[in-house]
């Protein structure tokens, strides 16, 4: 609006440099809550497991067994059995029958 006045130039200054802090502010708080979520994002992907019996803790802190754990969390199906090394340390008595021999 014309005439301009000096108080409605300082007032609009001043609303201009408000304007500006709140969006540095904003873009920090943003940068912040960007990094918080990373964060997050990187502890998702530790799966607390007992060294002993192997059983997993879940998020309420209850510890399940592995199978329980992953037919909670995993859209997937459980097929068991067992691998060479544990056919050999618990059946060694028919392990080299049913087994291909180690390599050297």
């Amino acid at each position: 609006m014309k005439p301009v006045t000096i108080k409605m130039l300082h007032t609009n200054i001043e609303m201009a440099f408000y304007k500006f802090r709140m969006e540095q502010e904003c873009n920090r708080l943003l940068a912040e809550l960007q990094q918080a979520h990373n964060e997050i994002k990187k502890l998702q992907r530790f799966l607390p497991v007992c060294a002993g019996c192997k059983k997993i803790r879940n998020d309420e802190g209850y510890w399940k067994e592995v199978e329980e754990y992953i037919l909670d969390n995993l859209d997937v199906n459980i097929s068991h059995g067992l691998c060479p090394d544990c056919i050999r340390t618990h059946y060694p008595e028919i392990a080299d029958a049913i087994l291909p021999k180690k390599s050297s």
